[in-house]
Formats: C-alpha cells, structure tokens, sequence
C-alpha cells in the first residue's frame, strides 16, 4: 500500500513538472498579399490535435508544451508554415499563396485530416459551398456531376423523391450497393425504406409511392466539406461497411471570433415545373376499332375532329354533354368535340422556400455554432408535399490545456404527403397518361381541377373517371400516404494529450429515427375497391464509438512517422410494425378501427460489429509518402466458430518534382505519382447463419388466403431459406494508380487515375433440392469485376484582378462484369416487369437488361411474317426468348464546370454529360397498346416493314432471305400485339439513356459593391436554375428516373413520376 502511494505522489510531481514547463503564445498571422489579417486560420501543436484559429483581427493565442514545440499554422489558400516556440512570447507570422495548392487538407477515414498530397490513393474533397450553391435541399443531389467516379440517380422529380447513389460501379450482387456515409465521424443510416405488406417483399417498389432515403434529413447548409473515399486504401479502416466507398460528410462548427457572434442568414424561392413528358395522341377518341364507347380503356376510336356534343346539361361525365358522331341527329355542330389537355391541366409549378439561419461565436477557449434550417417544398404534382427543419447545436471547450471536449446534435423533422406511382390502376401517371384524350379529369375547372370534387367524384360518393384507372385528381384527394420523420444525430468527442506528440480520442456517436406512416387508399378506388389505411412505422438507432490513439514523431532527419491505432463498436437495430386494415365499413372515415380484417407483421433486425484498426505514415522529406493500415474486425452476422477478419491496405505517394532536377521547372509545377492495394470488404446480412421463422400464410394462389394469427392462434413456418453456418464477408481486392500534375503555377491541373477492383466470395442463393424443406441457401460463390479510369481536371483561362475564368472537367469510364455465379445458377433478378428485367449474369454487366424481342436472321435483319393466314401478316415476330440487351449502366459520364467572376458578379454553368446506358420505357409500350401515344396518330397509313420475309414452322424460323415487300397498315392489332401493348417485343422500347444537361447555373452579384458594409460582412444575390436544358433520344421523362427508387435493380420506367426543372431565386447574408 505505501509503495503504491508512493506510486501516486511521483505521478502527480511529474504531472505538475510537466505543466511547470507549459508556456502561453501569442501572435497574429498576416497575408504577403496586402499585409491584412487572416481571419480563421488554424494553428495546431505539431503531433496534436490541440490548437487554436485566428480572430477577426488576425489574433491568437495558444498554451504550448515548452520550448521547442512546433505552432502549424495553415489557411486555405495560402502555403503552411511551421515555428518552433523559442524563448519569447510573441510571434508575428506572414503566410504566403499557396498557388500550387500544396497544402490543402482533406478529411479521411476515421476522421483523420491529411494534406492531399501526402495521399497515396484518390480522395475527392467538394465544398459545402458548391452543395447549398446548387439549392435542391438534398445532399445527394446537390453532389450530382461534381465528382468523378460518383454516379447519381434521383429517382423522380416530386417532392421527397429518394436518390441513389454509387462509388465506382457496383460491388455486390445481393446486398447494398450504396456507400457507407460518415457524418462527423459517425456513420449514419441511407436506408431507403419501403411501404406495404412485408410478405410482397420489393413488389412493393413497382407500386405505391416514391420514398425517401435517409441522407435527405441532412440541411445542404449544415455542410462544410464532402470527401468521397473511392478506392480500397482509402477506406480500409472501416472494414466490413468500406466495400462499397465512403463518404464523409463534415458539418460546420464554431470557431475564434474573438468573443463577437457572427450571423449567416439565406433565403430563396424555387419554381419547379416538369422539364419532359411522354407525347400524346390529340386525334383520336375513346373506343375501339373506330367505335366510339366510354367503357373500353383505349383510344382507339373515331377522329374527335369527327364528333360533337349533344349539349345535354345533364350529364355528369362531360358538361358539354355527350360526345357523338357529327352524323348523330342529335349532334351539336356548333360544339365540337375536344381534345383536352390533361397533363396541363394536372400537373402544377411547384414551389420551395428554403431559409437557413446560423449563429457562431466563440474565443480561444471555447466555440459554438448553432444553425435552424426549413425546406419546404410544394410538388408538381397537387396536395404532393414535403418538408424539413433542422436544428443542429455543436460546441467545443478547453477543460484546461491537455483536454477539449466537443459535442454535436442535429435534431431533424421531415416528411409530407406521397402520391401513388408506377404499377397501380391507382396510380397518377397511370391514369393520367392512359386516359383518353376525350375525358376532361378536371370536369372544367382547369388547373383547379384537384380543388373540386366534382371533378374526381359523382355526387353518390363514387369515383368520376374515364374508365378502370382512378382519375389522378381521385387519387391526390383519396388516396395518400404521410410520412414523418423525427431523428436525431449526435456525438461528443474526448482529445487528451497526456505528452507531447501524443493524442487519444474518444468518440461516442449516435443515429436515431422514427419514421411514421399512414396511408389510405379510399373506398370504390381502383387499386383496391373496398379501401385499406396503412400503419407503418420504421425504428432505426445505431451506434457507434471509437477510441484512438496517435503518435507523431520525426523519427530522422526528414523522415517522420505518424502512428494511429483504435478500436471500434458499432451495434445497429431497426424495427418495422406494419399494421394493415382491409375493407372500410364508413366512407371517408381512415382509421384502423374502421376496417374489417386487420393484419399486423414485426420486423426486427440486429447485429454489432468490433474491430481494432492501425495506421502508419511515414513521410521522407515531403516527397515520398507511404502508408499502411490494417483492421481487424468481427461481425454477428458471420459464424461464431469463424468471426475473426483481417483487411490490410498499403499505399505510396511520390512527388518527383521535389527531385533536384525538376524542382522549380517553370512547366510542371507539380508532379506526383500514387499507388495503392487493399483488401476490404461488405459484411453479410443478418441472420443467414442459422435457420429461422416466418409467419404462416394459407392461399391457393388465386383467392387472397388467411394468415397467422387465424382465429386467434399464431403460426409460423420454417423460412424457406437454409442457413449456411460457413458464411464470410463479400471480399474486394482493390488496386490503384494515379498521376497528378499542375502546370504553370497551378493554372492547369490534371488528376489521372486507374483503378482495378476484384471481387470474390460474393453471396448469392442458390437453388437446394425441395425434399430437403427448404428453396434455397446463400453462399459465397459469386465473382466481378470493376476497372475504370477517371480524370479530373482544371484550367484557369483568365486570371486578372477584376476578372477570372476558371474550368472544370471530371470524367469517369467504369467497365463492370460479372465474372461467374454459382454451379447451377444461371442468372439472379434484382427486378423488373412484364418482359423487361434486370438481371445479374454471368458474362454480363452487373444490371443487365434482359427482354423479348423479334427474331432476326443472322445478319440482324428482323424477319417479317410472309404467311398469309397469320393474323400477323406483313408484321415483324416475336421471339419470346428473354435476351441481354446491354447494361444500364454508362459507358462514361463527364462533368464540365465553369466559374466566372467580374467586378463582384458571378457566373457559373455546371454540364452533365452521360453516355451509353439503356432503360426500359414501359411506360411508352402501354401508352401504344392503349392508343393515347403520339406514335399511333399514324393509324391506318399504309407500311412496308423493314427486315426479310419468313415464318414460324413448328417453333423454327423458316426464311429465304428475300426482302420484305408485304404492304399491311398500322393498325390497332399491329399496335396492341405486336408494337405496344401488355407484351410485344419488349426490345423495341429499350432506349438510350445518353444525355447532355444543363445541370445547374447561378448567377449571383456582391451587393457590397453597391451598399455599405459596416455592418455586413457579406451580403449577395442570386439566381440558381436547375435542369434548364436536356438533349436524349429517351422517348419518355425525363431519363434520370427509376421505378425502384434507390434499389438496385435501376433502368426502369412504368409510369414513373416525371422529372423537374427549376428556378431560383435568393438572398445570403453575412453579419
């Protein structure tokens, strides 16, 4: 005991030796430009993460170790500086341009801040300006074009649409492809989560509504950096989660302002109007075969320049009356009939407000920010909303001079009001693209139409349409799903540096959402005739917690190391309660009490991970970098008896310009080649290592059937899925190779990098024989391939005092293949619809497009049925086989930026340009088989196909090669079968996807040109157009769609929602 007291007193003497020697700094840091303050520049103790920033006058101050410790002292923009404290007090330093860009900082994984150049693998870091610049209210979005390497798909243009994202191609076949986003240090959900019965599993995506994924809670003017982690070596210390890329979001904080408070303000206003449409036929009315009639659901009647109406007042369909053929007795001639104009009449500018307001303050002891953020958004489509507040707080304070302590939250709300979508007679695109030209969904009131029940309604309380399909102004008002979301982001986070060079951290972070659902779909609706209410709620909370430790040392003469090691735990649970409610019994009265049957399902869904990590950089003279880390993790998502994985990664950098012979070349200002290796992984999904159970459910196949609980006694059932107790993670070996050289003082920039990823053991199921009771079993069989190249590039043209031109170029070419499956596996459906389907194949692109088409001679020549007793004659055949026609992916995509500036006005243009990729338009193929397309205007014309004549003999095509000369029409059977229609040969309505966009442009002006600026310290106006011109041969919406929303299986449209473009307008203000 005395000796352990002993023990105690010498700590605590050298604890108080070690703070005896502690010595206080002061200084102030100027520009050699103009000798003015540099406001914000940060100085950190070499080997810490300890330090301070400049106020407003340029001042600091800052407690150091002792003599000889050495100040860091950076600024972007202008060249870092390192000082040895000596024996005064007081240091007056002058930072120089950094004109090479030499010193820019990126944050990487784990949080660790890094120069660029001491990289060894690719890192693309995007401001939080150029985000809340491009005014969508959404991260992802705002993220689209400015990254190479980075593809982004927003999934439709209403309000609160999801968007998916991926980080050089696809990396697993069965799992998430999206990457792993960090905010603050902590990862967070993206999860794209789904409405509807869970026992329809992603059938739900075809149908109901489009959903939001989760990075949509972020506030854009919350951010201020975005690094995009792409290779393998770049994400290996976050292991099993960094197969698919990382993104690391860092939001604003506080900082030395030298006590006063500094307040940002912005506004803005957008008008969204929908930027492409699907053409319409304006000839022809309701009915069939030339015979007008209200009951089919086509349109392939008689001319409307051929009919008029009755002019009875007395008919709730049409209150012109009713419509008849010119010939009728009753017939009007001075009423004739018309051809309305739905589309304009449905679809509405949108609007969205969008008001962020900041607050920061602080000294040198301590620092917060607080910020309040609303986006509210009014859809093109009626009573189609969304909306969100944030409100973040985050702070940080000096608990003496070895410790700081700092903490965030970010408290969200979001959510509105979704419309029906894609497959569903309930749909809104559905009924108002099928509908007939001669049915007015508005019933007269215009653009007003949703605002009337007479429009979608009769005076019974049923639905008023044209036909099967609900009238989209019955849906808006009947049939809608709300959705809330209340989350709360947060972290807190320890920095102890017991000794000098050392530095431990602690950080503890959290994710947790609510997500609330209620929908109903109304009573006499088509979808579902005896109405239904929807209550569904989705919990998520994960949790994350790191500690590390990190050493920096000068270990020769030039040569220093830096050494980080940690641990991590991250744990996730999430939980779905689905309540559904079948049959109203009171009309308009959507509660669950309310309904006849009831079904409930629960889902539940956990695991946790534990890893210890390290990092080494060793640096020789700023010239040559090499970096090494490892991980070593275990997942409850893999085998007790095998739970133990290691990922290691090894990266260099060598800047060959430092060399004596090339230093100072007046050409090449600045050369550095990179190079990297790594092995990481994506972990596998919960619970496929041991046997479960699902609720029981009894049908035929044709009757809806009963489920579990029945009659008040619950049933369960084996999954139909055998567990594999040898499960390990989806393996990605990654290599990379870079170049990066700036000419003429950093006027012109190229960033050149190729990049080979390979990966194994991925996880797919495979058919087992039936009599064993299960279908089938996951295993790790599955192998692809992504190799690319992308550059990114940089040119300032003009670089004057009242005048700069600066350019921008990213190009991304990524080649995916999948390299085999599994021995009796042929192909796996991610999804798809009536003869389209995306598939994964062997051989093929991951995402192929797999369809019908016709059949065609061995020199591609369609063959043209020549047997005249075929109902088909003079018409191309169908082959029903299911064949790959290319991937849906791009064969590359550029983005082409330009930022220019005169005398206080800006002006920047961002192009989006895709190339290659294909989508299937089913949304067209119907639209022809109903008669409402543009394309059956041609109807009766006489046509000679184009291909050689043949036919079918017993299944073989019989064919002499001659060319076609059969002279037939286009007609309705032409149209319905084998041109358009439910199932004609897919192929024909497989379309490019190729782009050239105008992405965003805004147009801003420094208003401190024009007024005075005592009390302001930044004040501009602006104007921001989004989407305002687009070139495709896509013959549907806008191509930028998918009827799955963020899921993997992209390239389909079925009556998806239309894209926007927008227009916006605003003010940002600093005091």
């Amino acid at each position: 005991m005395k000796r352990l007291f002993f023990l105690f007193l010498v700590f605590l003497c050298l604890l108080q030796s070690i703070d005896a020697q502690q010595k206080a700094v002061t200084g102030t840091v100027k520009s050699s430009n103009d000798g003015e303050p540099v406001i914000g520049a940060t100085i950190i103790i070499r080997g810490t993460t300890s330090g301070t920033t400049t106020d407003i006058n340029g001042n600091f101050s800052i407690v150091v170790p002792g003599e000889g410790s050495v100040l860091v002292i950076s600024y972007v923009g202008m060249k870092k500086q390192e000082v040895t404290v000596g024996s005064g007090t007081t240091l007056n330093i002058v930072l120089e341009p950094d004109l090479l860009g030499l010193e820019e900082v990126v944050v990487t994984a784990i949080g660790i801040s890094r120069e660029k150049k001491s990289l060894g693998y690719a890192v693309q870091d995007i401001s939080g300006d150029k985000i809340s610049k491009a005014e969508t209210g959404n991260v992802l979005t705002g993220l689209s074009s400015k990254a190479a390497g980075v593809n982004i798909t927003s999934s439709a243009g209403t309000a609160g649409a999801a968007t998916f994202i991926t980080i050089r191609g696809q990396n697993s076949i069965t799992g998430d492809n999206q990457p792993l986003f960090v905010v603050d240090g902590v990862p967070v959900d993206n999860s794209m989560d789904y409405s509807g019965n869970p026992d329809d599993g992603r059938n739900n995506l075809t149908q109901g509504v489009n959903y939001s994924n989760r990075l949509i809670d972020l506030n854009p003017d919350d951010i201020a950096s975005i690094s995009v982690l792409k290779g393998g070596a770049a994400t290996a210390l976050y292991g099993m989660r960094a197969g698919n890329g990382v993104v690391i979001i860092t939001t604003r904080k506080g900082s030395d302002t030298g006590g006063r408070l500094n307040v940002s303000f912005s506004a803005s206003m957008a008008f969204d109007m929908v930027n492409k449409l699907p053409e319409l036929q304006t000839m022809y009315a309701q009915g069939t075969n030339g015979v007008y009639n209200t009951t089919t659901t086509s349109s392939w009647g008689p001319l409307i320049s051929e009919m008029r109406f009755d002019g009875a007042t007395d008919y709730p369909r049409d209150k012109n009356g009713r419509l008849v053929l010119a010939t009728n007795p009753a017939a009007k001639q001075d009423k004739p009939g018309i051809a309305y104009d739905n589309v304009g009449n449905f679809f509405q500018t949108g609007t969205t407000y969008n008001n962020n307001i900041s607050v920061t303050g602080g000294n040198k002891d301590a620092n917060f920010f607080l910020s309040v953020g609303n986006n509210s958004t009014k859809g093109i489509v009626p009573r189609n909303t969304f909306s969100k507040t944030t409100i973040k707080f985050s702070g940080e304070t000096h608990l003496g001079q070895k410790m700081t302590i700092s903490a965030s939250a970010n408290y969200i709300r979001s959510g509105g009001a979704r419309m029906q979508q894609g497959s569903n007679t309930s749909g809104v695109m559905l009924g108002l693209l099928r509908g007939t030209p001669t049915f007015d969904i508005a019933n007269g009131h215009g653009k007003d139409g949703y605002k009337y029940p007479d429009s979608y309604m009769y005076p019974d309380g049923t639905p008023r349409r044209y036909a099967t399909y609900d009238n989209p102004f019955w849906t808006v008002n009947k049939n809608v799903l709300t959705d809330r979301v209340d989350r709360i982001l947060g972290n807190i986070l320890l920095k102890y540096m017991p000794v000098k060079d050392l530095s431990l951290s602690f950080r503890l972070g959290d994710d947790f959402y609510i997500d609330r659902r209620s929908g109903h779909t109304a009573l006499f609706s088509a979808n579902i005739p005896d109405g239904q209410q929807e209550e569904d709620h989705h919990y998520n909370n994960s949790l994350n917690c790191d500690l590390t430790a990190n050493y920096f040392r000068e270990i020769l003469r030039g040569l220093t190391a830096n050494v980080t090691i940690g641990q991590n735990i991250f744990q996730s649970y999430s939980q779905q309660l689905y309540n559904q409610g079948n049959g109203f019994v009171i009309p308009d009265f959507y509660h669950m009490s309310n309904t006849s049957s009831q079904l409930v399902r629960e889902n539940t869904t956990k695991y946790r991970t534990a890893a210890i990590y390290g990092d080494l950089q060793l640096s020789f003279r700023n010239m040559l970098f090499l970096g090494f880390t490892g991980r070593n993790e275990w997942s409850t998502t893999l085998p007790e008896s095998n739970n133990s994985f290691f990922f290691p990664s090894a990266s260099a950098g060598f800047i060959f310009s430092e060399l004596p012979f090339l230093k100072g070349n007046k050409i090449i200002s600045y050369g550095k080649l990179r190079t990297s290796y790594a092995h990481i992984a994506n972990h596998a999904l919960p619970y496929f290592t041991s046997n479960t159970f699902t609720l029981a459910v009894i049908n035929d196949g044709w009757a809806t059937g009963d489920s579990f609980p029945f009659d008040g006694i619950p049933g369960f059932v084996p999954s139909n899925i055998l567990s594999n107790p040898n499960l390990k993670p989806e393996s990605l070996l990654s290599r990379e190779v870079g170049i990066e050289l700036k000419f003429l003082n950093n006027r012109m920039n190229l960033d050149f990098t190729y990049y080979n990823n390979q990966n194994k053991d991925l996880l797919i199921p495979v058919p087992i024989t039936g009599s064993s009771g299960f279908n089938s079993t996951y295993i790790n069989a599955a192998t692809m391939e992504n190799k690319g190249v992308e550059i990114m590039a940089n040119i300032v043209p003009v670089q004057g005092k009242r005048f700069t031109w600066s350019a921008t170029v990213n190009f991304t070419r990524n080649r995916n293949k999948v390299l085999s499956l599994a021995e009796g596996v042929t192909d796996i459906s991610l999804g798809g619809f009536t003869g389209s389907t995306i598939n994964v194949v062997a051989g093929e692109a991951y995402g192929s497009m797999f369809s019908t088409s016709f059949y065609k001679d061995q020199n591609g020549n369609v063959i043209i049925n020549d047997n005249p007793a075929s109902a088909g004659y003079g018409y191309p055949i169908k082959d029903e086989t299911m064949k790959s026609l290319g991937s849906v992916a791009p064969v590359w995509t550029m983005g082409i930026n330009n930022d220019l500036s005169f005398n206080g006005l800006s002006l920047s243009f961002l192009f989006d340009i895709k190339k290659g990729g294909i989508m299937w338009n089913g949304t067209l193929s119907r639209l022809i088989g109903f008669g409402t397309s543009k394309i059956t205007e041609n109807r009766g014309q006489s046509v000679v196909m184009e291909g050689v004549k043949g036919h079918l003999e017993n299944g073989v095509i019989v064919t002499s090669g001659e060319k076609n000369d059969i002279e037939t029409t286009w007609s309705q059977y032409y149209y319905q079968n084998i041109g358009g229609g439910a199932s004609p040969a897919q192929e024909q309505f497989v379309d490019k996807t190729d782009w050239i966009r105008l992405r965003e442009a805004t147009l801003s002006y420094d208003l401190g040109k024009v007024i005075n600026k005592n009390f302001l310290r930044q004040a501009r106006v602006f104007f921001t157009g989004r989407n305002l011109w687009l070139k495709t041969p896509y013959r549907g919406i806008d191509p930028e769609t998918n009827l799955m929303g963020a899921f993997n299986a992209q390239g389909l449209d079925y009556f998806n929602m239309p894209n926007t473009k927008s227009y916006v307008f605003g003010l940002r203000l600093d005091f």
